[in-house]
């Protein structure tokens, strides 16, 4: 389990699709949640669609997208 500064204040990457390449995201946090910030622009994100954590090459975890801005 990673604890809530380790999320904070680490260098990820993270993928929306299947097949897609990893690109680096920056996470905080708010009220409703955590925020993930891609570097670049991704293709369709959507509601209720998946969000692949790594570092490096672990996957460290995952959850479904509730919002998009």
């Amino acid at each position: 389990m990673i604890n809530e500064t380790s999320l904070l204040n680490n260098n990820y990457t993270a993928s929306i699709r299947y097949r897609s390449q990893d690109t680096p995201v920056k996470v905080t946090q708010n009220e409703n949640g955590y925020i993930f910030e891609f570097s670049a622009p991704q293709w369709a994100p959507a509601v209720g669609q998946s969000l692949v954590l790594f570092q490096e090459n672990e996957c460290l975890g995952g959850g479904v997208i509730s919002e998009i801005h």
